[in-house]
């Protein structure tokens, strides 16, 4: 989970961007696919980010319309633990029904998978 994470959280502190973390269970995550020799990942796993991340909300405590935007990294979590989750889904169309942005990376996208707007149609209609 450290190389989904690592490169956007990066991206976004260069942009002054706040982050916080969220997710069902709260609290800290699993991780895989951490490289040492890569200077982001060694920055976030030695940044006080991973610290944060350890130490994220549960998803039922966090209200999507309190931010700007919802984002998903990608990692094996996504592909087991949130794709198809009422709960993930609930959050994501939240956010999207009320003008948040709704982004994602590598397996990521998974949890948008059977998100429904408040029209009715499915969010990833239309969109590859």
């Amino acid at each position: 989970m450290i190389v989904s994470i690592a490169h956007p959280y990066e991206v976004f502190a260069e942009a002054g961007v706040a982050v916080e973390y969220a997710s069902l269970l709260g609290g800290a995550i699993p991780e895989d696919g951490y490289d040492e020799t890569d200077p982001s990942q060694l920055a976030f796993r030695n940044s006080a980010a991973i610290r944060r991340l350890n130490r994220g909300r549960k998803l039922s405590e966090v209200d999507a319309l309190d931010y700007e935007a919802v984002f998903f990294p990608g990692g094996l979590g996504p592909m087991l633990d949130i794709a198809n989750n009422p709960e993930v889904q609930g959050a994501v169309a939240r956010a999207r029904n009320g003008g948040k942005i709704v982004a994602a990376v590598c397996h990521g996208p998974a949890a948008l998978l059977g998100v429904k707007l408040e029209d009715g149609s499915a969010l990833v209609k239309g969109r590859s």
